[in-house]
């Protein structure tokens, strides 16, 4: 007869074998599909929530409800699932759409469009990818560096501090033609 091996033991989706003591189980008999299900690490609104208002946030999101207004996760993932409806401009390092958004997508690494998605607004990012079956009505804008902060300008030397005290600065004298 055969064993399992350890690795095999049934639990929780994204569990170690060693985590599985906990007695978590997934709630549905087959699980979702690893390009749309959330990662275990980030948070989460799940399809039956609205939100209305701005939301900021210093971890990755996994948003399948809606949400109107306005979503800033600066360094981390903002994911859209397949039930999610945004009117919001957003912004975060990486998005990845598998929903529908309404509104103005500002990666400062990446944005994915994934085959179900749906985007109506402009796209600013440093890498942008699409899949076959992806919508978008907007412009993109791919940029290269983030923005530097402003530098003071250099005080700029005059030419009357620049001549010397002998005279003044004389422009350089014109070529005759020839004849």
């Amino acid at each position: 007869m055969w064993k399992k091996r350890e690795e095999e033991k049934p639990g929780a989706w994204g569990e170690s074998p060693s985590d599985s003591s906990s007695g978590a189980r997934p709630t549905s008999s087959s699980p979702p599909s690893p390009a749309v299900r959330p990662p275990f690490e980030s948070a989460k609104i799940g399809p039956s929530l609205t939100l209305k208002g701005e939301l900021f946030g210093s971890e990755d999101l996994y948003i399948d409800g809606a949400v109107e207004g306005k979503v800033e996760l600066q360094g981390h993932t903002l994911t859209v699932g397949p039930h999610g409806r945004i009117r919001a401009d957003i912004s975060a390092k990486t998005i990845v759409i598998h929903g529908n958004v309404e509104g103005n997508v500002r990666g400062s690494d990446k944005v994915e469009l994934k085959s179900s998605a749906v985007l109506a607004g402009n796209i600013t990012a440093r890498r942008i990818a699409i899949e076959e079956g992806g919508s978008l009505k907007g412009k993109v804008e791919l940029v290269t560096e983030e923005p530097k902060a402003q530098v003071p300008a250099r005080p700029s030397v005059s030419v009357a501090a620049a001549s010397s005290s002998a005279g003044a600065l004389h422009p350089p004298a014109a070529a005759e033609p020839k004849k």
